[in-house]
């Protein structure tokens, strides 16, 4: 027996020594890969930190966790110190071509005016590929976590694992802890699971909550059921809809009584999120009226199965109107329906919205279309509509305008409780509207982010509003930002942990109907087209 026991001590120590070669070797490669990410920081080559972090998150070391997550703070940072640089020169640009903007000048005026624009357009150029090249980054760094634990052997996975987990809950400020949330998103394991559902429904501040629901929704795991049905009873909206948009992808039987019994006390925009996710899990449609809701569950408990998109009875035939007619509240704008207490109106009065709906461009003197008939314009139709919707908002609910050309304007500095008074004055002020100018849309939009507050990291995560309604007949060509991919871009930093729905409408054949339909699609919105199109169809 002792004989067996120094054998096996000499064959393990025999395999030990064998082993220690390689691995000194993998902790020597690991070194080396690691001080090749830290210099590739500090040199701000995207291509080369692209490449940096991918041979760390596969290096299969552990300790490499948290090098990946420190670095990646370190982009973040870097691309939110460009972004402002970005947003002060946009603002400069901006302001030198206002003051050459309808105003005669002479050949050395136009030459001086010039010189100063072209160094800042340069400028702001080449700070917007240096933003799309950090986000580039990031979105590696995002997924590199999962990638590295997948690549850890076995034996050391677990240890990887804690290492994010810790990364979470020893995180110092917000952004941190939701940055250590985002990398969950790609690791499929029962620990991480459970780490986001104790972020969802632990975290004090909202903004992590709802962080923590929106990686989930991404992982997507029916186990995550329990903890949204918690969450539906969130003092904070953010979370709720967070909440509702992982029931959406992982609720199943045990969802839908207290979706039905959430819908019963929703009020303002949470009705509509949860009807809508209450249609995705049963495929059927009986709105907002609860007493249906009830007695179809009674009927069909029995036979629901499934989960997310896979959920529903065998045999049922989906039902119910597209567009919804009846129930609690709402008001429409262009036929969408919103029955959010909190909007938001972001209004197109550039100089086109002076012509008829069906006008064309080229058309008229000078290639300029005539001036529509009055009460016939593409802004006497909008403000119309506007005033009918303002109608429908409930007296509890509040609202804000803002117009758009060249410049922009709020109609007050803040939201407005929709009081028959203030109704009243917001329809003297919007007939008294004229259209004249370019078309400078982003700027209007950051504008209503303004007005709908700080939100993500507030300590009250308080915000105004959660529903803008943009109308616009044109393409930008006027503010600092007019390129589409960068306007997205910038509005999903925005929105970010906000979840302010933004439903779009485009008016006539100059609409940029690719930017106004991503816009919705990619901030919870509908997306409506009226009157002809380019290519001469019609809605």
């Amino acid at each position: 027996m002792i004989h067996a026991q120094s054998a096996r001590a000499v064959l393990i120590a025999s395999l030990l020594l064998a082993l220690a070669p390689s691995v000194r070797c993998q902790d020597a490669e690991y070194r080396r890969q690691a001080k090749a990410l830290k210099e590739s920081m500090k040199r701000g080559d995207p291509d080369a930190r692209v490449s940096a972090v991918r041979a760390v998150q596969g290096s299969g070391v552990a300790e490499g966790v948290k090098l990946l997550l420190r670095c990646f703070g370190e982009n973040e940072e870097e691309a939110a110190e460009v972004r402002a640089e970005f947003t002060k020169v946009g603002r400069l640009l901006h302001a030198e071509k206002a003051k050459i903007t309808n105003v005669r000048l002479t050949r050395p005026q136009m030459n001086a005016a010039q010189a100063k624009i072209r160094p800042l357009e340069r400028k702001l150029s080449g700070l917007d590929e240096r933003i799309k090249d950090l986000q580039r980054v990031s979105a590696v760094f995002e997924k590199s976590v999962g990638e590295l634990i997948k690549s850890t052997p076995a034996e050391q996975r677990k240890r990887a694992i804690q290492e994010v987990v810790k990364a979470y809950e020893w995180g110092k400020k917000p952004e941190d802890k939701a940055r250590a949330l985002k990398t969950m998103a790609w690791t499929d394991d029962p620990a991480i699971v459970t780490a986001l559902m104790n972020a969802a429904t632990l975290a004090r501040n909202p903004g992590i909550r709802v962080a923590a629901f929106e990686t989930m929704a991404i992982l997507a795991k029916p186990e995550m059921t329990s903890a949204a049905i918690e969450a539906l009873e969130d003092r904070f909206w953010q979370v709720r809809v967070a909440a509702v948009a992982v029931l959406k992808k992982t609720g199943g039987k045990e969802a839908i009584p207290p979706l039905i019994g959430a819908l019963e006390h929703a009020d303002g925009r949470m009705v509509d999120e949860l009807i809508d996710t209450l249609k995705a899990l049963t495929k059927v449609n009986y709105h907002d009226n609860v007493t249906l809701w009830r007695d179809w569950w009674a009927k069909n408990e029995g036979k629901f199965g499934g989960h997310g998109a896979d959920a529903g009875v065998p045999g049922v035939v989906a039902k119910g109107d597209k567009q919804e007619q009846g129930g609690r509240g709402g008001t429409y704008f262009y036929g969408i329906r919103s029955r959010s207490k909190h909007i938001i109106y972001v209004l197109d009065i550039s100089g086109s919205m002076r012509w008829a709906l069906d006008t064309r461009y080229g058309r008229g003197r000078g290639g300029q279309p005539p001036d529509a008939p009055k009460g016939k314009s593409k802004l006497d139709n909008a403000v119309k509509e506007l005033l009918q919707s303002i109608t429908g908002l409930p007296d509890d609910g509040t609202f804000n305008v803002i117009t758009y050309a060249i410049e922009h304007e709020a109609w007050k500095k803040k939201m407005q409780k929709a009081s028959r008074p203030a109704k009243a004055a917001a329809r003297k002020w919007a007939n008294s509207l004229q259209a004249d100018g370019a078309t400078n849309i982003f700027d209007a939009l950051e504008r209503a982010f303004k007005l709908v507050g700080r939100g993500s990291f507030d300590a009250r995560y308080g915000l105004a509003a959660d529903t803008i309604f943009f109308l616009s007949d044109g393409q930008a060509n006027s503010g600092r930002v007019v390129d589409p991919r960068s306007m997205l871009r910038e509005i999903r930093s925005l929105n970010e942990l906000k979840n302010v729905k933004i439903h779009c409408i485009g008016l006539g054949s100059s609409t940029d109907e690719r930017f106004m339909r991503t816009l919705a699609e990619e901030n919870g919105g509908q997306y409506v087209h009226i009157g002809p199109r380019r290519g001469g169809g019609a809605r």
